[in-house]
């Protein structure tokens, strides 16, 4: 909120400067035209009062309105450009954004991505997909070895319904824990996190819980890389319970 207050603060001031002059000139120009306007209707009166039906109003009043249109322009201008900046979303990472990040074949963790970074950002693609019920782009951020299931688009469904309503908050994602294991020539052998996402409130007054588990580095299994395990928890679950949550994939590799 305070990022937008800004905006109109800063484009407040733009439009000052900018579109101030020509605002003024403009009205300016639409007051002469109504006097003219006004002038030539009172004559016109005047002339049908004294029996000369033939007298025509001069449309010369219509030049400066048309300018003080032209005036008002910058102001449109920089109306629709307050309205777009304002709802340009903020920072949100789309699926086709978090594609083109880890686009790379070997979908390996690059310099500037640490492990929790990358759980971060998959944590918003994640909820970002959930809200819209996106089988298939929650199906692509899971590992090749999930996928060769043949199973995850049906089981991501019945999770999917298992959410009663539609979500309408949650808290910011966390990183409850990040594993990682060199070999014995140093090179990284795998990194893991374990992702969440609490305090899920939807439409119908349901809370839930999500938990994911991923690999971001593992050369000697690519086809683990990416989410493994994916569950979803109510509020009311009580841990070993069959009851109260579901969840899509398996524990492999180092899990």
């Amino acid at each position: 909120m305070a990022a937008v207050s800004l905006i109109f603060i800063f484009f407040a001031i733009i439009i000052i400067i900018v579109a101030g002059v020509p605002l003024l000139i403009g009205i300016a120009l639409f007051i002469i035209s109504a006097v003219m306007k006004k002038k030539q209707l009172t004559q016109k009166k005047e002339a049908e009062l004294a029996g000369n039906y033939s007298y025509q109003i001069d449309k010369s009043y219509i030049i400066p309105r048309v300018f003080g249109f032209i005036f008002m322009i910058p102001l449109v201008i920089c109306i629709i450009s307050i309205v777009y900046i304002i709802k340009q979303p903020a920072n949100k990472q789309t699926a086709t954004n978090y594609v083109e990040e880890n686009s790379d074949t070997s979908k390996q963790t690059t310099e500037k991505e640490t492990p929790e970074t990358l759980a971060k950002n998959q944590a918003a693609l994640l909820i970002e997909n959930i809200e819209n019920r996106d089988t298939a782009s929650i199906i692509n951020m899971f590992c090749d070895y999930e996928k060769t299931s043949g199973e995850l688009s049906g089981k991501i469904e019945t999770l999917l319904d298992f959410i009663d309503g539609d979500i309408v908050s949650y808290d910011e994602p966390n990183v409850l824990s990040v594993e990682k294991e060199r070999n014995e020539g140093g090179q990284v052998a795998f990194e893991a996190t374990e992702g969440n996402i609490g305090n899920i409130k939807t439409s119908t007054g349901k809370i839930y819980n999500i938990f994911f588990y991923s690999y971001h580095v593992y050369p000697s299994n690519p086809e683990y890389v990416g989410i493994f395990f994916l569950e979803i928890e109510d509020a009311d679950y009580e841990p070993d319970s069959e009851e109260g949550h579901i969840y899509v994939g398996e524990m492999i590799g180092n899990y």
